[in-house]
């Protein structure tokens, strides 16, 4: 039974550490909208011609070396833009705004890795102390 519960712990601290390390490579800054920035975005998505009702928040990113700006809105619903160098200014203006403004989740996805790497170890050590 113990060896079947830190087996369980064990796959899960994996899974969690494959989790993270693919939000590290994401490289992903996300901004939730509220009364402060809520003209500045809704200005720059109506000129992109975007929805603005209902706009949660905004994750901007690299991934495998391509700019992308994901708007998500409270309906559950995610709209993409593509960031390229023939973009419109809005959406560049927009991109550099998050990017300045909004909060990178890789520290979150450091201490997911890291509690991960540190749950495995404990339950490799417990089993080989078990096993004795």
């Amino acid at each position: 039974m113990k060896d079947k519960m830190l087996l369980i712990i064990k796959i899960i601290a994996i899974i969690v550490l494959i989790y993270s390390m693919l939000t590290l490579f994401k490289d992903e800054t996300v901004m939730y909208v509220n009364e402060k920035n809520q003209a500045i975005v809704n200005e720059c998505l109506i000129r992109e011609g975007e929805s603005t009702i209902g706009v949660e928040k905004i994750a901007i990113g690299r991934n495998w070396g391509k700019a992308y700006m994901y708007v998500y809105y409270s309906s559950g619903q995610t709209t993409s833009i593509y960031v390229r160098f023939e973009c419109s200014r809005e959406a560049s203006n927009l991109y550099d705004y998050v990017n300045d403004n909004g909060y990178n989740i890789d520290p979150k996805a450091i201490i997911m890795a890291s509690i991960s790497i540190i749950v495995i170890v404990i339950t490799i050590i417990y089993k080989k102390k078990t096993v004795k």
